[in-house]
């Protein structure tokens, strides 16, 4: 999806020559790195941001630096990428699954009857470039007393009502990985609202930034802890500056793309269709047979369909063995959620062509599709 240029190569030439690939450069000291998240805070309108290694990791850093562990719910939904689940059991806590709406994301409804008293945190997940119900969301959390952490890891730059994705929650959790709108190869980033939990976060993804020159001084307040691995290098952040100017025309693009799948067929639509990225449309076919035949159709004809089902961990049945039930477990979940499989394994997921032309691709399935 994303675009790359000699803009990226003229930004990798200038870092070359200075040799100065290290984020930490001393106290005060503008890098690469501080100048990208300064200007990602900028644009989705968040106070803090910090870059790392991978979305997972920004959904680990997030959980950390919010309280998050073991024995805690989190609720997440049942269409989501498998790192999202992955996190959770990461840092000890446990996946709630919550079913879908129309909207292929994270149902309000739904989450009403999966809060406990355990729970502690929500994950609404912007699957496919498609926002969630942000309003509901933000308001169930606020009556129960829940963090929300939104997963926009599939929908940078993505908005709600006005709102980008990830500045709407306690915190916001990206990637830049090699299937994403804007992209270094790989890489992700959390942003957060509060000071505070940027700070814990800042200290517990790299274990000797409490010790270096850099942040040393900032950090001094923070207890000792063990932290992680996750720092990044110039080189990425060099090349993310020049992507975050990309992806505004990008997004342009791919929603006038998307307005014309509108006019010529019925889909199925978020809750919020002018801040939907517009990289996917989808087609709910109603049974899981018509998905297959109809993703099938459409692959011969050379464009890219697949059944919701098909994709390899995106699923909740696809991933859910990571979850550590016991036998009895698993087939009480199985059944609780037939219906909820039997729905997401009669959607058909399209890829917007940034490249080509719509028509084409419409001309070439509308014998499949009235």
């Amino acid at each position: 999806m994303y675009e790359i240029g000699k803009e990226e190569l003229s930004a990798l030439e200038d870092l070359f020559i200075t040799k100065k690939f290290f984020r930490y450069q001393g106290s005060g000291v503008e890098t690469q790195t501080t100048f990208f998240e300064k200007e990602f805070s900028s644009l989705i309108g968040m106070n803090h941001s910090l870059f790392v290694t991978s979305g997972t990791n920004a959904l680990i850093l997030a959980m950390e630096a919010m309280g998050i562990g073991e024995g805690d719910e989190v609720i997440i939904p049942t269409y989501t990428f498998i790192a999202t689940a992955n996190a959770v059991l990461s840092v000890k806590a446990i996946p709630v699954l919550c079913g879908t709406g129309n909207g292929l994301t994270l149902d309000p409804e739904s989450l009403k009857v999966k809060i406990t008293s355990k729970t502690k945190a929500i994950i609404p997940v912007h699957m496919d470039g498609l926002p969630c119900d942000m309003d509901a969301i933000m308001k169930i959390a606020s009556e129960k007393n829940l963090i929300v952490i939104e997963d926009v890891a599939q929908a940078v730059g993505g908005s709600y009502r006005g709102k980008r994705l990830g500045s709407i929650g306690d915190a916001g959790c990206f990637s830049f990985n090699v299937d994403k709108i804007i992209s270094c190869g790989e890489g992700g980033l959390v942003t957060f609202r509060k000071e505070e939990h940027y700070k814990k976060s800042l200290k517990l993804h790299d274990t000797p930034v409490a010790f270096g020159m850099t942040f040393k001084e900032y950090l001094s307040d923070l207890p000792p802890s063990p932290a992680h691995s996750m720092r990044v290098s110039e080189i990425q952040s060099a090349m993310m500056r020049v992507q975050l100017k990309r992806l505004d025309p990008i997004l342009k693009t791919l929603r006038q793309k998307k307005q014309e799948w509108r006019k010529a067929a019925s889909l199925l639509e978020s809750s919020d269709p002018a801040g939907d990225c517009g990289t996917t449309v989808h087609f709910n076919l109603g049974d899981p047979n018509k998905a297959v035949a109809f993703a099938q159709n459409l692959t011969r004809e050379g464009i890219i369909a697949v059944p919701l089902y098909a994709k390899p961990a995106h699923c909740f049945w696809q991933w859910s063995s990571i979850l550590g039930l016991t036998e009895n477990e698993s087939k009480r979940l199985s059944f609780e959620l037939a219906d909820e499989r039997m729905k997401l394994s009669s959607i058909v997921r399209v890829n917007v062509d940034y490249q080509s032309s719509v028509d084409e691709q419409i001309n070439k399935i509308k014998g499949y599709l009235f």
